[in-house]
């Protein structure tokens, strides 16, 4: 997967929107104001997740480019490498299993608050 296959099926997701909170170059993928995928736009090494902690030990153990994530909470997160063989298919599967747990935990007042937010550009 390239970073422009990455940003493309990330933010076409419902109120997805671009963020850089930290940097110029680590892109943060947000809906509503939560992180749903993360990863470094000069390097594109590899890309952040949320993920159910007993899924993302079946993940580990099955894939060796699935690790707990870099700078996260291991528990709840893991880190997808790029050119480990993991195919783009389970990378998006992945990336809308992560957008789905995040947008979850959005309370539902602010759902529809979501539905006028201009955060939605696109980068």
């Amino acid at each position: 997967m390239t970073y422009e296959a990455f940003k493309l099926h990330a933010l076409r997701l419902p109120h997805a929107w671009p963020d850089f909170p930290f940097n110029s170059h680590t892109l943060a993928v947000k809906v509503g104001a939560k992180v749903f995928a993360l990863t470094d736009s000069l390097t594109f090494d590899f890309i952040n997740l949320k993920c159910k902690p007993e899924t993302s030990l079946v993940l580990q153990a099955k894939y060796e480019g699935i690790k707990p994530a870099f700078h996260m909470n291991k528990k709840h997160w893991i880190s997808v490498y790029i050119n480990a063989g993991i195919s783009d298919a389970l990378i998006v599967s992945l990336m809308q299993d992560s957008y789905s747990l995040v947008y979850s935990t959005i309370p539902k007042k602010d759902i529809s608050g979501l539905q006028q937010d201009s955060r939605t550009l696109k980068i």
